[in-house]
């Protein structure tokens, strides 16, 4: 064995809010925990290295979308009761 790659995991986190029937609210952060990364271990007889990459921070994104047109109304719904 020359090396491996420890396991790695990150948390992220979404919020969506629909304030009215045109404008809807989105939360996101990304990486909550600050465990995004690799881990890289090198390991013969002639070296043994740890190499970690990390993420410099966690990223927050906050949006606001506006639906400006209606579109086509939707037709009647489907009748699934079969009769």
């Amino acid at each position: 064995q020359q090396g491996y790659t420890l396991p790695a995991g990150t948390l992220n986190f979404g919020y969506r809010h629909k304030l009215s029937d045109s404008l809807i609210l989105t939360a996101t952060v990304a990486d909550i925990f600050r465990s995004a990364g690799n881990d890289l271990v090198i390991a013969i007889p002639a070296l043994t290295d740890h190499e970690a990459q990390r993420q410099i921070g966690r990223i927050f994104n906050l949006g606001l979308s506006w639906n400006f047109g209606g579109g086509r109304a939707r037709g009647a719904a489907f009748d699934y009761s079969g009769g």
